[in-house]
């Protein structure tokens, strides 16, 4: 029996797929915080939510209307607990503790999706966070596969896009089959966080992003807190020299300027951009600062 029929409804397979992980959570003696938390939510007790960040297209003939799918876990006081400290608790429990931390990820992508295009149905695209370590595992594309045939039976005429998460380092020897196998399913790429300060990504993620991005155009999402800094101090040489090695390794990607407050930082933005002989690129998107808080000005 496939997946695809032994599931009617994409709530269906999720709920098989929170009785799994709830046995793997109760079978491992011990819980921290953050496991609790998730057995708590998939008891019944509502601790999950989830957050999307619109990206705004500034050109009409841009393809692609998207979001990124975001989660917030809450404790048993009230206080969000960081997914990433979720993952790292979830990879101590179980004899198998990568198809685990595997089956969780699973889980919370299908979930959202399943919330997003509920609250979304506009949209045409979500976008997940992967970290490099997940496309690397070998559980990864049996389980991507798996997600977008229910994804496409429950959401059709909507499509997935994956960014490359800068924590770790992406290469063409350790990615590359994954990520050319994951295209050939329609999913997309992005690189998110391009320039951070103290990220991973090189020339190779953009090469990558190339390389892989299938039929959908790749997308670069130049990292906030890089446009926040030069905004504030008017220094626009790390942003140039950023979107430079775009333009030379990358020059067909759309790009999403993350953490943009108005139009005049915009402007800016664009101006400088002009001034350093980048005018074949453009903002394709502009993503407020902070989901929930400071949204996007209205373009």
């Amino acid at each position: 029996m496939t997946l695809r029929t032994a599931f009617t409804t994409l709530a269906e397979y999720n709920a098989a797929k929170a009785n799994d992980l709830e046995k793997a959570l109760l079978q491992s003696g011990t819980l921290p915080i953050s496991a609790s938390a998730l057995l708590a939510h998939l008891q019944g007790t509502p601790r999950l939510k989830f957050n999307f960040e619109k990206a705004h297209a500034l050109h009409p003939d841009v393809p692609i209307q998207f979001a990124e799918a975001l989660f917030i876990l809450m404790g048993q006081d009230g206080q969000q607990i960081p997914s990433v400290d979720v993952l790292r608790a979830l990879k101590t429990l179980g004899s198998d503790k990568e198809r685990l931390d595997s089956r969780f990820r699973f889980y919370m992508g299908m979930s959202a999706a399943d919330e997003f295009f509920r609250t979304h149905p506009n949209h045409s695209h979500m976008s997940i966070n992967i970290p490099a370590d997940a496309v690397a595992s070998r559980f990864f594309l049996p389980k991507l596969t798996e997600a977008v045939d229910l994804f496409r039976a429950a959401h059709p005429g909507k499509g997935l896009i994956l960014e490359m998460l800068e924590d770790k380092s992406w290469d063409k020897q350790t990615h590359g089959k994954a990520m050319a196998d994951i295209a050939k399913l329609g999913v997309g790429w992005a690189v998110d966080d391009y320039g951070a300060y103290n990220g991973h990504h090189t020339i190779n993620s953009l090469r990558l992003v190339k390389r892989y991005a299938g039929d959908m155009p790749p997308i670069v999402k130049i990292d906030g807190h890089l446009l926040e800094r030069s905004l504030n101090s008017g220094k626009m040489i790390p942003v140039i020299a950023t979107l430079q090695n775009v333009q030379k390794h990358c020059p067909e990607a759309l790009l999403v300027f993350e953490w943009i407050k108005n139009d005049g930082q915009i402007a800016v933005l664009q101006t400088a951009m002009d001034n350093a002989g980048l005018s074949k690129l453009s903002i394709d998107y502009v993503q407020g600062k902070h989901f929930r808080q400071a949204q996007p000005c209205v373009l």
